[in-house]
């Protein structure tokens, strides 16, 4: 496999012999077999291991285990603790998309401040698969179907040419101890379930599957960046750039083919999904004048007869301990605590500047 492996980085162009790789080892099968194979490669390799605290004992064994094999290789390491659950409920992501995130902006961080030209993951074949079967049931586009890239940025996947039945067969024959991860025999999981039960019957139906998924995600990928570029013209016939923000005309959106398609795709690099550009294009044809609509980064408010992107203006936020004997606040916004009881269970209504609280259930100071 050392040979089809050091040919894969050849043939891809992923690194350059004398690179420096950082290899994330979470000290399962596949991540394990990686660091083997760099190993036996001319390249200098250190090892970042992410231990994001969701299966208990078993996470912190994980680190453990990682930590014992790169002493026994001599290899430089990092590894971080992160509080995955918290986080989740911090950003409002998924316990996957959260673990996501912190993983790829640990790594991030560690190669800028340790001046390593690639971060090497162990995704293979059989995960390109079934993230490819995730999207499909999510409904994406072309730009979630076209699976993970072999190189993006500094990330590099030099396992994607094999199947895991080889990386198993491969850690037998070289002896490799690795952990196992229980929650992978789980059926709680989308991508298990795919794994489990889906991939073995179309393997069962499609003759060489891997060379016919491979060859349909290469297309999708060229069918994106043509994409991109027709995207990008149209841009730049229709935005109309004003100061710090871009307009776009009503008649010349409406002057396309399938406009509210053609909004999204004109968007979509703003962080605006699919269902928000439809709301968006509604709100324009309806009138809604001064209706704003919001992504992470951007806005866009409806005009009469135009939209108006523009960065959200950076949020300025205060805290204040607000004591029940400070009668009124001014600061970071104007409060006057009112206190009465509800004698006879009426319906309370006020206007939206006016908020009603259970007394009973507030614990000074509030924050």
């Amino acid at each position: 496999m050392i040979e089809a492996f050091r040919q894969f980085i050849e043939q891809q162009q992923l690194c350059l012999p004398g690179d420096k790789i950082l290899v994330a080892v979470s000290g399962g099968m596949d991540s394990v077999v990686l660091l083997d194979l760099f190993s036996k490669t001319n390249f200098q390799i250190a090892v970042a291991h992410c231990n994001f605290s969701l299966r208990g004992a078993e996470s912190d064994e994980d680190e453990q285990f990682v930590k014992e094999l790169c002493l026994k290789h001599r290899l430089d390491f990092f590894v971080k603790k992160f509080d995955t659950k918290k986080y989740s409920k911090e950003t409002g992501l998924s316990i996957q998309e959260a673990a996501r995130n912190l993983r790829y902006e640990w790594f991030d961080e560690l190669a800028e401040k340790h001046s390593y030209n690639h971060i090497a993951v162990a995704h293979h074949f059989d995960d390109q698969a079934e993230t490819f079967f995730i999207n499909l049931f999510r409904g994406s586009g072309v730009s979630g179907l076209k699976g993970m890239p072999v190189k993006r940025g500094k990330i590099i996947r030099p396992l994607l040419f094999s199947r895991r039945a080889e990386i198993e067969k491969c850690a037998i024959e070289n002896k490799l101890n690795f952990r196992e991860d229980s929650s992978n025999s789980s059926d709680n999981y989308l991508r298990n379930r795919i794994r489990h039960n889906i991939l073995p019957e179309i393997e069962k139906l499609a003759n060489n599957f891997q060379k016919t998924l491979d060859n349909s995600l290469e297309y999708l990928a060229e069918d994106e960046i043509l994409l991109k570029q027709l995207i990008e013209e149209k841009k730049q016939n229709i935005f109309l750039k004003r100061k710090k923000e871009y307009i776009i005309p009503k008649i010349s959106l409406l002057e396309l083919d399938h406009s509210a398609v053609w909004l999204f795709y004109l968007l979509r690099d703003f962080g605006f999904n699919r269902t928000v550009a439809s709301e968006i294009f509604s709100a324009l044809l309806e009138q809604k004048v001064g209706k704003v609509f919001m992504s992470d980064n951007h806005q866009v408010l409806v005009d009469r007869d135009q939209l108006i992107l523009r960065e959200k203006a950076k949020k300025m936020i205060h805290k204040r301990k607000w004591h029940l004997r400070k009668k009124s606040i001014s600061l970071p916004l104007k409060l006057t605590p009112l206190v009465f009881e509800n004698t006879g269970g009426e319906i309370l209504k006020a206007e939206a500047s006016v908020a009603y609280f259970d007394f009973e259930k507030l614990k000074f100071p509030l924050l």
